[in-house]
């Protein structure tokens, strides 16, 4: 991989950004060299490859192969992951995919040649999936660089062993036989009167081998027959059993319970429903959404997947008539275009928290608004929700020279505290941006945890309600002569306009909630 086609394709990516100069920096005039035995050699200069171990390498290389999936043939998939890549034609006749797949191989290899990347032939393997007995000799005659590609029965891809059947059985055998080493040392961190407690013992457990079992588990898990599920049901009453020292004959539902565990079949559908919610999230151009949303009908009833399971307890639990708030993969602020007129704070100074005497935290927030200094407009927003999950509240109170602005408005039936605290200070970003004036802005607000992820930056934004907060307060900040700061202090210690704001949002609850 030469550095002057990474340098071009980056610049192809990323026109907006006016990284090309730095990247060529980054990439020229590399060298290297080794010791051995005290003895260090010459250096020696790298025309090729993104440094090892830097940084920036891992995000230069993706892109620098993004668009390797652009121009593939109709008919045939990408899966790709880092420099693991695979190919997924599907045909009813098994000679029209395999000519599909030849096509896409002859693709990957004139974009190989064209950027100078060295394909590696020899870690490369073609198989078939199929239902049908009859075609289980059957051999698909692929090539790349003339080569022509071994055939595995049970290829291995980013860590999933794959069968021609999707039985998974060779993958949950090698689950068992890694999970069954790890246990050991699961028991030599046990004894009846020394080692680790029962509550160590089962995060143990869950890092080092449970983490094993789940790995892809929501692609994989459904395909699975009832002796491979009981396999792994076994690992786990295994494990289990090291944990709290209960004897071989104990009821494997209360071993499970005695422990904190769910059974693997319970755990393994609340994974694949979270996981059908948050691809329906997902923009509509991405692939876990379309995969969400695409009406399969599976051939055989044994196999299940994630989607159905999803629709059914999405169905089960009311979900599917309540709007789903989009994720946000990528922010529309970048980091680099955060205002720099724009601060926020979530501390009020060392040694303070909120377990602290009201007097003294009231006297602490008075010092740090009176260091801020009086700002043109005050903002005081709260949220809140009843039982911490229903009846949503927002409160705001704007205080601009001689005028007060109360603002009491219904958030929605279902939610959460830290929703609530969030969609108030939305709203009254809204308000600040619609009024068009110039000055400084001073936002408080008793959500902690807001103001830290604020603190963050835009680049951990996940979800639409933050994205939007990020928009809002950079049209603010772009106005000439105007300066925001969201500052936190506690509620409930005596600060006039929080405890109005507090009031605001709880009397906001009883309100309509239907059209929210």
């Amino acid at each position: 991989m030469a550095h002057g086609p990474v340098v071009e394709n980056v610049k192809n990516e990323m026109s907006t950004m006016p990284s090309e100069n730095y990247n060529k920096a980054f990439l020229s005039n590399r060298q290297s060299r080794v010791r051995f035995e005290g003895k260090t050699s010459h250096y020696k200069k790298f025309t090729g490859r993104v440094p090892q171990g830097g940084v920036l390498s891992p995000t230069l290389f993706l892109i620098f192969i993004n668009d390797i999936s652009s121009n593939l043939p109709e008919g045939v998939e990408v899966s790709l992951f880092a420099d693991d890549l695979a190919l997924l034609a599907q045909n009813e006749d098994l000679e029209q995919a395999s000519s599909l797949l030849q096509q896409g191989l002859e693709y990957i290899e004139k974009w190989s040649k064209k950027w100078k990347m060295t394909l590696n032939v020899d870690k490369c393997e073609v198989t078939h999936f199929f239902k049908w007995t009859k075609e289980a000799s059957w051999r698909p005659n692929v090539k790349l660089l003339d080569r022509r590609l071994k055939y595995s029965d049970s290829p291995t891809f980013l860590g999933v062993t794959f069968d021609r059947q999707l039985t998974f059985r060779k993958h949950v055998d090698k689950i068992k036989e890694k999970a069954n080493k790890r246990l050991n040392v699961l028991r030599c961190l046990s004894g009846k009167s020394w080692g680790a407690d029962k509550e160590d013992l089962r995060i143990v457990y869950l890092a080092y081998i449970k983490s094993a079992i789940d790995y892809a588990s929501n692609a994989w898990y459904p395909c699975l027959a009832k002796d491979s599920r009981q396999k792994l049901e076994t690992v786990q009453n295994a494990a289990a059993r090291t944990i709290t020292g209960c004897t071989k004959n104990t009821n494997n539902k209360l071993l499970l319970n005695e422990a904190k565990l769910l059974p693997l079949e319970v755990e393994s559908t609340i994974s694949k429903s979270a996981e059908y919610e948050r691809s329906l999230r997902l923009p509509e151009t991405d692939p876990s959404r379309k995969t969400a949303e695409n009406p399969v009908r599976t051939r055989l009833r044994s196999l299940g997947t994630w989607r159905e399971t999803g629709k059914d307890k999405a169905y089960i639990c009311g979900l599917e008539d309540f709007p789903r708030e989009k994720l946000v993969p990528v922010p529309d602020i970048p980091p680099w275009q955060v205002p720099e007129t724009f601060t926020c704070c979530a501390t009020l100074g060392e040694g303070i928290s909120k377990a602290d005497a009201p007097e003294e935290l009231k006297k602490t927030v008075e010092d740090t608004m009176k260091k801020l200094n009086k700002p043109d407009v005050e903002v005081f927003t709260d949220g809140s929700a009843r039982d911490g999950v229903f009846f949503l509240g927002e409160g705001i109170l704007v205080i601009e020279k001689e005028e007060r602005h109360s603002l009491s408005i219904a958030a929605g039936r279902y939610g959460s505290s830290y929703r609530a605290e969030s969609m108030a200070p939305k709203k009254a970003l809204s308000w600040l941006q619609e009024r068009e004036k110039e000055g400084t802005r001073k936002l408080y607000t008793d959500s902690q945890s807001l103001v830290r992820r604020l603190e963050e930056g835009p680049t951990l934004t996940k979800t639409s309600l933050e994205n939007e907060m990020w928009t809002l307060i950079h049209q603010i900040c772009s106005r000439n002569a105007t300066n925001l700061h969201i500052q936190w202090i506690p509620g409930h210690c005596g600060i006039a306009g929080n405890d109005e704001a507090d009031h605001l949002a709880n009397q906001s609850q009883i309100e309509d909630q239907r059209e929210v």
